[in-house]
């Protein structure tokens, strides 16, 4: 896991020791194929990574009915924006192959990613 996470520009100007207390805090969970996993618009309480599989977020807006959409694959993380906005869920991410994720839960995501929210916020764009 560690070896993973250190190849992810989130990731890779953490302190080993941060990257340790991040690894602790993380809880691996699995979805199969065509599960939502988040919704728009729900209350954000948690960030995911994807570690192994394949998934879309989904977003849909008054201006723009028609879904646009961003595919996250290993390596690939959501859920920060609601998090970092205290904000509902801009997207919805729905799983298109079996997935393993790691997650935070949100306090723990805002204790130990201080280091990172810098780099978070810079790259809200890649939603555009």
């Amino acid at each position: 896991c560690g070896e993973v996470l250190r190849r992810v520009p989130l990731f890779a100007g953490l302190s080993p020791t941060a990257l340790e207390s991040i690894i602790d805090a993380l809880k691996v969970m699995n979805f199969p194929a065509g599960t939502v996993i988040i919704q728009q618009g729900d209350l954000g309480d948690a960030f995911f990574f994807i570690y192994e599989g394949e998934a879309v977020a989904s977003r849909v807006t008054p201006e723009n009915p028609e879904p646009s959409q961003f595919l996250h694959q290993a390596g690939d993380y959501f859920g920060e924006l609601a998090l970092l906005r205290n904000e509902p869920r801009a997207a919805s991410v729905t799983s298109t192959t079996d997935v393993k994720l790691f997650m935070m839960d949100s306090a723990t995501f805002k204790r130990l990613m201080g280091p990172a929210e810098g780099f978070l916020q810079q790259q809200v764009a890649r939603y555009s």
